[in-house]
């Protein structure tokens, strides 16, 4: 884990009070993985409510109209979620591309004209995904695990380059 002048905590007290306007009360900061060189640790950061995380998760997307051009390329928010919880929102995804693509194919296909239905673009979508294995949790467990979990908060990649807060020999082992 590497060390900073300024705490990982104040880093993220810092970035949501200038992107968001509000400084969350953050219970819990720690970084994931372990360090390698030329990538960074992506955050988990724990929050007092879940409506501070739900605010910021909601919000996430506005990160990539700011000003700061570190923050803007390299610092996302996402919600912190179980392997099942995230292999569930990937296949949502691929769908959702899937549902697209097809609408894009079937308004190519109508706009080439009547008669000889020539589909101008068509796409294949393949999905192969090894790194999330299948669980197989009750849904019961599920719900209650899901009630009684405090709602963490991953900020990801560069926040070390968030206002240049953090000198660069940080960023050694």
């Amino acid at each position: 884990m590497p060390t900073s002048s300024v705490s990982d905590k104040s880093c993220v007290e810092k970035l949501c009070y200038t992107e968001f306007g509000i400084t969350p009360q953050v219970v819990k900061c720690h970084r994931l993985g372990q360090s390698r060189p030329g990538r960074v640790q992506p955050l988990l950061i724990v929050l007092r409510t879940a409506e501070e995380a739900e605010f910021l998760i909601k919000n996430a997307k506005l990160l990539r109209q700011s000003r700061d051009p570190s923050v803007k390329s390299f610092v996302y928010i996402n919600a912190d979620l179980t392997k099942a919880e995230a292999l569930t929102a990937y296949q949502r995804r691929c769908r959702r591309r899937e549902l697209a693509v097809s609408r894009i194919s079937g308004q190519l296909t109508r706009a080439t004209g009547g008669g000889d239905n020539t589909v101008i673009g068509t796409h294949t979508i393949t999905v192969l995904n090894s790194r999330v294995p299948s669980t197989e949790q009750s849904t019961a467990d599920a719900a209650t695990s899901q009630m009684t979990r405090i709602q963490p908060l991953t900020v990801g990649n560069d926040l070390e380059n968030f206002g240049n807060s953090i000198s660069e020999t940080d960023n050694a082992v």
